[in-house]
């Protein structure tokens, strides 16, 4: 059987910069989390929504966003753990992929993560998508030409390839996804 893949790379990252004056509810820190290709790609052929979980303590902490820039702007005092979903135009599965994603508010600037996402054997109509989102057509085994690390912001962490199946994932996210760290399988 002819086995067919397709790599695109996403990339979620945040920024934070202190805060001259302290808000009424002692925020220290103005910060961006976001979900985006790399460089130039356009996810939105690929992407349905991202919904951004914020802590408990934010009004409304399900954010939702269906088009780009997928991005939320807050001021908080503290980090926290937060997860990201990012649903996929997609008729068969995957339709979600789940991703934690720690909000750092300490000092060092921009912070940047990638994943390299391979999707086995997509159906015509998601491959065209993938396709048109910056992916890259991969023949069994091979690597990607393009490499996260192209980005004008530099990792500060390991690049994560994950691979991308049709199981559903324990944490009931609808995918499954592979992941390791620093390379292609």
């Amino acid at each position: 059987m002819d086995q067919r893949k397709v790599q695109v790379n996403l990339e979620l990252g945040h920024s934070s910069q202190p805060r001259e004056r302290e808000t009424s509810e002692d925020f220290t820190h103005d910060w961006t989390v976001f979900v985006r290709g790399q460089k130039t790609d356009e996810i939105q052929h690929m992407v349905e929504k991202v919904v951004f979980h914020l802590h408990e303590s934010y009004p409304k902490p399900k954010r939702v966003f269906k088009e780009p820039p997928y991005k939320v702007l807050e001021s908080g005092s503290i980090g926290f753990l937060m997860h990201i979903e990012v649903f996929l135009k997609n008729k068969d599965k995957p339709k979600k992929l789940c991703f934690k994603y720690n909000l750092n508010l300490e000092p060092g600037g921009d912070h940047l993560r990638c994943e390299k996402l391979t999707f086995n054997n997509p159906n015509k109509d998601f491959k065209r998508k993938l396709i048109k989102a910056g992916g890259m057509l991969l023949e069994g085994a091979e690597a990607s030409s393009r490499s996260c690390q192209d980005s004008p912001v530099r990792p500060t962490k390991k690049i994560k390839t994950c691979h991308v199946s049709e199981e559903p994932c324990k944490e009931g996210s609808g995918s499954s996804r592979q992941c390791d760290e620093g390379g292609a399988k």
